[in-house]
C-alpha cells in the first residue's frame, strides 16, 4: 500500500477550505447571473409600474373628458368615452395587482391561443410608443424644424410657405417674397 504523496493537495478543496478556481468561477457566474436576473426583475418592476401610472392618468382624463362631453350635450359620445375610461381604469388596476410572472404567462397564453391579435396588439402597441415618444421627445429652445423656421409652439413659428405666400418676412427670406 502507497502512503500519500504529502506534497500533493487533496482534490476537490484546496488546504484551508477555498474552492478550487473552477468551482470559484462556477460560483461567480451564478452570483451574476442572480445579479443579472434581480436588477432585470426590479426595472420590469418599474416600468410596470410606471405604465400603470400612465394608464391610470390616461384614465382619468378621458373621464374628464367624458363630464366636459356631457355638459355640452354630446351624450353617446361622453358615454362612449366613459366606457374607454373604466376599461383603462381596469386594465391599471390589473398591472399593479399582478405580477410580472403572472403578466408573462398571460402574454404567452394569448400568443398560443390567438397568435393574429397578438401579432396585431403588437404592431398596435408599437405604433402606439412610437407616437408618444415622438410626442414627448424634448426640443431644445429655436431649433429648426421641416420648414426652417424656429420650432413649433417657440416665438415666431411660422412654416415659412405659409409666411411667404402672406408676405411676411422670415430669416431666410427678408423681403417675404414668394
Amino acid at each position: 500500500m502507497k502512503s500519500p504523496d504529502p506534497t500533493r493537495e487533496p482534490q476537490g478543496n484546496s488546504p484551508g477550505g477555498q474552492a478550487e478556481p473552477g468551482e470559484r468561477v462556477r460560483q461567480t457566474g451564478q452570483e451574476a447571473m442572480e445579479s443579472a436576473k434581480a436588477e432585470g426583475r426590479d426595472r420590469l418592476e418599474r416600468g410596470k409600474h410606471s405604465a400603470a401610472d400612465t394608464v391610470a392618468s390616461t384614465s382619468e382624463a378621458l373621464d374628464e373628458a367624458a363630464a366636459s362631453l356631457s355638459t355640452q350635450g354630446q351624450e353617446s359620445l361622453a358615454r362612449a368615452t366613459s366606457v374607454l375610461a373604466d376599461k383603462l381604469s381596469g386594465l391599471a388596476n390589473e398591472l399593479e395587482s399582478r405580477s410580472i410572472d403572472q403578466l408573462s404567462r398571460d402574454a404567452t397564453r394569448l400568443a398560443r391561443d390567438n397568435p393574429g391579435l397578438f401579432v396585431a396588439g403588437s404592431v398596435a402597441l408599437g405604433v402606439a410608443l412610437s407616437r408618444f415618444l415622438k410626442a414627448s421627445a424634448r426640443h431644445p429652445s429655436g431649433s429648426t424644424q421641416q420648414y426652417g423656421g424656429p420650432a413649433y409652439g417657440t416665438e415666431g413659428a411660422v412654416p415659412t410657405h405659409a409666411a411667404q405666400s402672406a408676405g411676411v418676412s422670415t430669416p431666410g427670406n427678408p423681403g417675404g417674397q414668394p
